[in-house]
């Protein structure tokens, strides 16, 4: 008889996009393995979002030591290595978890994860080019997980009342605005066009995004807006999201989170972005790539958001939000 699965780790550090993508993942394993004792080994910045998800027992933050530090990498090892897991699920597949594997000792667990010689190896070809759902579905078949639903984030709920929001309102997250002026003033362009429709602009970000905002909404040309960058988290965002007639942004962590709510979404990337392979998907999703962000047209940006809308949603002001469910 086999011996069975009882302790389980599962291996996914990254960002908030590779994260939510991933969430079918978790629970997969979490109903391949019901009885078992999960740990996830995430960051420090995912951490309580996880908590949250309800699939594991245990989290645990890895500070993700850089590829040179060594002994920290060892460290990590030997803990990984003596708390005898049953199984790992590596679905990080980096070189810095790929080294906890090596680094593990003779005796090592079963491993499903990019290494040729675990336990349960998944090498894709132009893994980089790959989306990141379709990795973990083909990672998971061949650990014998042939099932993975769809991520879904309906747990994922906050408290907006406090923000005060009207009945008739849109997403902006620009991010970090790496396209220069003319990227930014298509942005405050936008919120000044939607308010002229009839909606008030709300601005998010995080933390980290708070003084790019600001350098947008500066230039919105007595459009009446709302920033809440800095001040909305992941769970706040998430439950706007459902209520936000669309959402409009550039490579940020809250437009993830918007879109895995099947709000309307809308996200502009240069075409040389690493973060194709993460991208939202899905008829309520429109993605403008720009070769040159400089390029960012109002135009464009409007004629996205009339393809992911159902038709006349900006027509009155007196209609509730509509956002499409899955």
């Amino acid at each position: 008889m086999a011996k069975p699965v009882q302790k389980i780790l599962v291996i996914k550090h990254n960002d908030i996009g590779e994260f939510i993508h991933s969430i079918g993942a978790f629970s997969a394993i979490r109903k391949k393995h019901s009885k078992a004792s999960i740990t996830l080994l995430t960051t420090k910045k995912l951490a309580e979002l996880a908590a949250l998800t309800g699939f594991f027992d245990k989290i645990w933050v890895d500070d993700i030591p850089e590829f040179w530090n060594i002994s920290a990498i060892i460290s990590m090892s030997k803990k990984l290595s003596g708390q005898k897991f049953d199984m790992i699920y590596d679905l990080e597949r980096s070189f810095r978890s790929n080294m906890y594997f090596r680094i593990m000792g003779r005796k090592k667990p079963n491993w499903s994860g990019a290494i040729g010689w675990c336990s349960h190896p998944y090498i894709p070809p132009r893994r980089k080019y790959m989306h990141i759902v379709d990795r973990n579905f083909n990672q998971l078949a061949a650990a014998g997980i042939k099932r993975v639903p769809e991520s879904d984030i309906s747990w994922l709920t906050g408290d907006i009342s406090k923000f005060k929001l009207p009945q008739n309102f849109v997403i902006i997250a620009p991010g970090l605005v790496k396209g220069g002026e003319k990227e930014s003033d298509s942005f405050a362009e936008l919120a000044e066009w939607f308010a002229k429709e009839g909606v008030t602009p709300v601005f998010i970000g995080s933390r980290g995004e708070k003084y790019a905002v600001e350098s947008v909404i500066d230039k919105c040309k007595g459009a009446k807006v709302i920033n809440l960058a800095g001040k909305a988290g992941f769970a706040e965002v998430a439950e706007m999201a459902r209520g936000a007639i669309v959402a409009v942004g550039g490579d940020s962590d809250m437009m993830y989170v918007a879109a895995a709510t099947y709000c309307p979404t809308v996200m502009i990337l240069p075409s040389n972005s690493k973060s194709y392979y993460k991208i939202p998907f899905g008829e309520y999703v429109e993605i403008i790539s720009k070769q040159d962000m400089q390029d960012l047209d109002l135009e464009e940006v409007t004629d996205a958001i009339d393809a992911v809308l159902p038709p006349e949603t900006l027509d009155s002001t007196e209609k509730q939000p509509k956002t499409q469910q899955s």
